[in-house]
């Protein structure tokens, strides 16, 4: 059987309706549909291709001459809940050219709202979880409704009817995974602007043990799971090989599992591999000799989520950190001589405009190489979510509406108990400001630039920021 997995064109995303005050960052490839394309094609025997609409640059009338041309037997869709209109937008003219195609919809979306995907007429499967083995095993018995009914996290129709088989199973050993199948997609046009050379993205583990109140986890997913350092240094040595020099690990927390690194790091150094890599952690996970390691193994940034400068809004957000927590980790990040990313939110539960206030004094006390303010968005699945729900700050489950009747114009909600979005958005500006206009900041930035890529970046960057503050003043 011919599998086409598609990664959809980023036409039509789904926005949190405010100015794109920091300019476009771009995009990592799309490593879900990477691993399910590497475990099909060594655990089945179908013929199994991938496109990676964003990363190669293909738009849906593109994509429809490349149906035409591949003409598949089955097509599996990746999407999240901020890309669905893009994601049905493929099924439905997947269904228009090659009507008797099965379509396949997977991702995290269809694990939140699994009868709602599966309800859409241009869906025939939907599989919710980790999709490998899930995957591969739909594509084995794909004519045999007897053994499909068998198949643990799988949604498909049958005489009218929906049949859901129940939880996902979960991959306990992460070792048993072949690597992301990178060769099929385009991995050459993701590049790195700081090193001007080829980069990609990589997972170590999967998981995370905290609770955070704006962010969805789902149950299968609380139990961290790790592969072996050995295993991660094979696939390291296996981007080295395709070209790539920079690897950005998206583990949650890349050292909650601080003996792994270190032996991780000693791995690197014994073979002499020389690439560039970054993580995201949290700032109670690290400390000055792992730093220092991770240094000399070659991590040149970590991203750190921080969310708030103020210690009672980081316990309304279950965060378990504290502000001088955050503190000591930026400057110890800073001794070690990495350089940093601070994420922070705006218009938590219960904030007022001096924790705000507060907020932005932290950051610009951290001193990051680069820092992001975000508007706290009340995402499906979420504690956060079902707290506005309890509190009347959303008079309906908006998200479950839009699930199964997608609109562009659907405005994805920010928590607006005491300020209104516009007033949200004229804090962010605020911050933006703080941060990016000292002469400091700009100082720091252009000692930094490495290449002409790099000054490209930064000036388009600067561009970006001032028309979108100019745009935020004409309205505050």
């Amino acid at each position: 059987m011919k599998v086409l997995l598609i990664h959809p064109p980023l036409e039509n995303l789904l926005t949190a309706g405010i100015p794109t005050l920091v300019g476009k960052r771009g995009f990592f490839p799309a490593m879900g549909i990477l691993y399910i394309a590497a475990y099909c094609r060594k655990y089945t025997d179908h013929s199994i291709d991938v496109i990676d609409a964003a990363l190669e640059g293909i738009d849906h009338s593109q994509l429809a001459d490349i149906i035409k041309l591949k003409r598949p037997d089955l097509v599996g869709i990746s999407t999240l809940t901020f890309t669905l209109v893009n994601s049905i937008k493929t099924a439905e003219m997947v269904k228009s050219i090659l009507p008797d195609v099965k379509v396949v919809l997977g991702g995290i979306h269809v694990t939140l709202f699994p009868q709602e995907s599966i309800a859409n007429s241009f869906i025939d499967f939907a599989v919710i979880g980790e999709g490998e083995i899930t995957f591969s095993r739909l594509l084995d018995n794909i004519n045999n409704e007897k053994e499909l009914r068998k198949i643990p996290g799988l949604l498909f129709k049958h005489n009218n009817e929906i049949i859901n088989t129940g939880p996902p199973s979960v991959i306990s050993d992460l070792d048993s995974l072949p690597f992301p199948a990178r060769e099929l997609t385009a991995f050459r046009n993701f590049k790195s602007y700081e090193h001007n050379t080829y980069a990609t993205t990589m997972i170590t583990s999967r998981g995370c043990p905290y609770n955070c109140l704006f962010c969805y986890r789902p149950h299968y997913d609380k139990k961290l799971r790790f592969r072996s350092p050995e295993d991660v240094l094979q696939e390291i040595e296996e981007c080295i090989k395709l070209g790539i020099r920079e690897i950005h690990f998206y583990d949650d927390i890349f050292t909650i599992d601080r003996d792994r690194v270190l032996q991780l790091c000693d791995l690197i150094l014994g073979k002499g591999l020389s690439f560039y890599w970054s993580i995201m952690t949290r700032v109670d996970q690290v400390d000055p000799q792992l730093l220092l390691l991770m240094k000399k193994a070659g991590c040149v940034r970590i991203r750190f989520g921080v969310e708030s400068g103020n210690d009672e809004i980081l316990k309304v957000l279950r965060k378990r950190i504290t502000v001088e927590q955050a503190r000591a980790a930026f400057r110890m990040t800073r001794e070690a001589g990495i350089s940093t990313v601070a994420y922070f939110v705006i218009g938590s539960p219960t904030e007022t405009e001096e924790q705000i206030r507060e907020t932005i004094s932290l950051a610009r006390d951290l001193k990051a190489d680069f820092t992001n303010f975000s508007i706290i968005t009340i995402y499906p699945g979420t504690d956060l979510y079902k707290l506005a729900l309890e509190k009347k700050i959303l008079k309906e489950d908006i998200w479950r509406k839009f699930a199964a009747d997608p609109d562009m114009g659907f405005i994805p909600p920010f928590w607006e108990e005491k300020f209104r979005r516009e007033q949200l958005i004229g804090f962010q500006s605020q911050a933006y400001k703080a941060i990016y206009l000292k002469p400091g900041y700009i100082i720091r930035k252009l000692a930094k630039i490495r290449n002409f890529r790099s000054f490209c970046e930064m000036f388009n960057l600067a561009a970006s920021m001032l028309k979108s503050w100019l745009k935020v003043g004409q309205t505050e």
